[in-house]
């Protein structure tokens, strides 16, 4: 018989591998070599083995945590023919079909896990999870607190509660409960100084304060609009972000210093993560977000270059980004195929520059082609040379990427396009930001409806060349 254990042990490596991969290509290797030990294990399987929802479970289990969602569900469905009052089989087989997008069936198979054992905290967080993206927030707050009531120390319930008032526009709330994203179960949050944490609470007038990068390139340039609240307090503030950003934020703070994520900084007082600065800031906030642009600025030097190599031209000049990071979860969800712009590229009359930076092989064969859009492959060489480009578009159109906080932080224009339940920044049922005055936002009216939302972009876009080609 095959001892569900020993199959556990044959995976983990490949696992943690996974969970380490940075590439798409690592990752997908990882899984096939995965899904072959768990395809050989299935092979041997004695008819005894065949028989014994534990092992088939074991073997679920490791599919889903190496993400081999469709496994997972098939060898679920197959123990739970055999045990349908198993709880946790029916957990998993919910998480799957989450994973799958699934969501009617990851309902049901989460309420019947519940109705057979309700006292799951992490079953009701999970069908909470399903309900968020959903846009079912009631309910999922429900489940939420039905999660915190069964385990108070759950504080991924507390911070997806506090992601829900974000995207209501629940401030103040939402950024106290924010903080639970520090939990060392939700990720790999960690702090990189030994310095005490400044949260507002402490004064540093004649301090030195670390602020440092935490997550995304997107998080760095949405919330260094704080630093001249901080620098209002009277510390002495030093910043740390990723190395592409380096250059950019030089010149737009040059009297801060400025280093890059690996070097070292000098000694200082309080270290603060940018993205915990509305909190740390808001009781000497007259609004609880700032939104003067532009609070970045590109060197002078190359935008003038990039003025002169792009050239004149009555086209408007408009920046396209279709795709987000492709290792993240919810990229699927807010990425569009470069093939659907093509209806738009081909018939509104302006002019159209990559600001895509990672492209695919499709992606690549599509763009040779088709030659829909002007690429620059120098504009991605740091965060410096993309703002330059920038500051001579019209306007920027991106999925929910950074490629929006950068125009919105150099105060020029742009159209976000986001999911039906998009992230919390983006707020729920306007077309204007809070973040950003410079913002237009365009939501999917149903989920998955891209081509719905890309036909009203198009006939905008059309309308606003037409414009700019009867003023020239």
């Amino acid at each position: 018989m095959i001892c569900p254990w020993t199959l556990t042990a044959q995976c983990a490596n490949l696992a943690s591998m996974i969970s380490a991969s940075t590439s798409d290509e690592s990752l997908t290797a990882h899984q096939k070599s995965i899904a072959g030990i768990i395809e050989q294990s299935y092979v041997r399987m004695t008819e005894e083995d065949r028989c014994c929802p534990e092992a088939l479970r074991s073997m679920a289990a490791v599919c889903l945590n190496a993400g081999l969602f469709k496994q997972s569900k098939s060898l679920l469905l197959e123990s739970l023919a055999m045990d349908p009052k198993d709880s946790q089989a029916r957990f998993h087989l919910g998480c799957a079909c989450q994973a799958l997008g699934e969501v009617n069936e990851a309902i049901e198979a989460f309420q019947e896990s519940l109705r057979r054992s309700p006292g799951q905290a992490s079953a009701h967080f999970r069908l909470g999870v399903v309900y968020r993206e959903l846009g079912r927030f009631e309910e999922a707050s429900k489940c939420y607190k039905r999660a915190l009531r069964l385990d108070p120390k759950h504080d991924k319930a507390r911070f997806d509660l506090a992601l829900i008032d974000l995207l209501h526009g629940n401030t103040k709330r939402g950024f106290q409960g924010y903080e639970y994203r520090w939990d060392e179960k939700i990720g790999s949050l960690i702090t990189r100084s030994a310095a005490p944490l400044w949260l507002g609470g402490k004064a540093i007038d004649k301090r030195t304060l670390l602020l440092h990068e935490e997550q995304g390139f997107g998080d760095t340039l949405q919330f260094v609009r704080y630093l001249p609240c901080v620098a209002e307090l009277g510390a002495s503030v030093m910043l740390k972000v990723q190395p592409e950003l380096r250059e950019l934020m030089k010149t737009s703070f040059p009297s801060i210093p400025v280093v890059s994520s690996w070097e070292e900084v000098p000694a200082h007082d309080f270290q603060c993560t940018l993205p915990s600065l509305p909190l740390a800031c808001q009781p000497w906030l007259k609004e609880h977000i700032p939104n003067q642009v532009p609070y970045l600025k590109a060197d002078a030097r190359k935008v003038r270059r990039w003025q002169k190599r792009l050239g004149a031209d009555k086209r408007l000049r408009v920046g396209i980004v279709w795709a987000g990071n492709p290792l993240l979860i919810i990229n699927a969800r807010r990425s569009i195929r470069l093939g659907d712009f093509r209806d738009i590229i081909d018939h509104v009359p302006c002019r159209f520059i990559r600001l895509q930076k990672d492209i695919t092989p499709e992606d690549r064969l599509e763009l040779n082609s088709s030659g829909m859009m002007e690429e620059f492959e120098d504009a991605f060489e740091d965060f410096s040379e993309t703002a330059a480009l920038v500051e001579n578009l019209d306007l920027v159109i991106s999925v929910d990427t950074c490629a929006t906080h950068l125009a919105g932080s150099l105060g020029r224009p742009f159209w976000v396009l986001v999911p039906h339940v998009p992230d919390w920044r983006w707020g729920l049922g306007r077309e204007d930001s809070d973040w950003y005055p410079t913002a237009r936002i365009f939501r999917q009216e149903q989920a998955g409806d891209w081509p719905g939302l890309l036909s009203r972009v198009g006939a905008e876009l059309s309308h606003l060349a037409n414009q700019a080609r009867d003023r020239k």
